[in-house]
């Protein structure tokens, strides 16, 4: 479970995340992560997309950045699949970035994901 945030720091609600390895899809077996995003009074948005696999080092002290997201869209994004109450009939695509400032000798990851959607009203 993670806090969503808007782009100021304020926590607007919150986000779940669920990853998986599908056999047979792509060239070879691919992970995949669906997101649920629920925002109170305003409705929940359905994401899915295609990880990149980096590896990440076991202890890093130094700040990196990973791009998660490479697909299913053809621009290498993840896609909104649905959207309920405002979000209802919106379509579009996101991306999902790591911003891991360190890994501690533990093995925990401290930092942060940042989702960024590009959502338009589906004229179909």
């Amino acid at each position: 479970m993670y806090r969503l945030r808007n782009s100021r720091g304020t926590v607007i609600g919150i986000a779940t995340k669920m990853t998986g390895r599908v056999p047979g899809t792509a060239p070879r077996s691919a992970w995949v992560s669906d997101w649920i995003l629920l925002l109170p009074s305003r409705g929940a948005l359905l994401l899915n997309q295609v990880n990149a696999r980096r590896a990440l080092q076991p202890v890093a002290t130094t700040p990196i950045e990973v791009q998660v997201t490479v697909g299913p869209a053809p621009e290498g994004a993840g896609i909104v699949i649905r959207g309920t109450d405002e979000f209802a009939g919106l379509r579009g695509t996101y991306s999902e970035t790591l911003r891991v400032e360190h890994i501690d000798a533990g093995g925990v990851t401290h930092g942060q994901i940042d989702l960024v959607t590009r959502l338009a009203k589906d004229l179909s």
